[in-house]
């Protein structure tokens, strides 16, 4: 199934940030580079809307200097994402410029997760929203981490985007779970 990906941050989000390139695609070929799913000699077929080039993806210290995207969290009404669908990670998605910039991987699970910005839970965990993953309330330490494994460089970032109640699924193409 198709997972597309923006490759500017919106109109939105902050000044530091807002037109910015995310840079989700070089982190999520970083992912899959970590876990063994890519062959950096191959990214030369995936480096067309990139922000940098293979060589510097190549390179293991540029890939250990940024951080990866190591799942996404997305929508899912119909509950279609489940562990062993095909994962296809496109940029520019339904247009003439649609591209694949990583190959194709088994989704490896699934995870709820529900944001709520409750004033009074909000108050027990400071400026940020309340996060549950399956039910499960997070620290603040774990919504931070949560952040930066959804590509986000801050939890701040991360609460611009989703800057309301939200409730969807992470899709996980790792390991990690919360």
């Amino acid at each position: 199934m198709i997972l597309s990906f923006m490759t500017k941050w919106p109109k939105e989000m902050p000044n530091n940030i807002s037109g910015k390139l995310t840079g989700f695609q070089e982190k999520i070929q970083i992912s899959l580079i970590k876990e063994g799913l890519l062959n950096p000699d191959d990214l030369h077929q995936y480096d067309r809307y990139t922000q940098f080039n293979g060589p510097e993806l190549n390179s293991k210290k540029y890939r250990n200097s940024i951080n990866s995207k190591k799942h996404t969290i997305r929508q899912d009404v119909k509950d279609r994402w489940r562990p062993c669908i095909l994962i296809d990670f496109f940029v520019f998605s339904r247009t003439n410029k649609m591209f694949r910039f990583a190959p194709r991987v088994s989704c490896i699970s699934t995870q709820d997760i529900e944001i709520t910005y409750n004033e009074e839970t909000c108050d027990l965990y400071g400026q940020y929203p309340t996060m549950f993953v399956d039910k499960r309330p997070l620290s603040i330490i774990e919504c931070e981490n949560l952040a930066v494994n959804d590509g986000f460089d801050s939890m701040d970032d991360f609460c611009y985007y989703f800057n309301k109640d939200y409730s969807g699924k992470i899709i996980h193409w790792t390991g990690i779970k919360y």
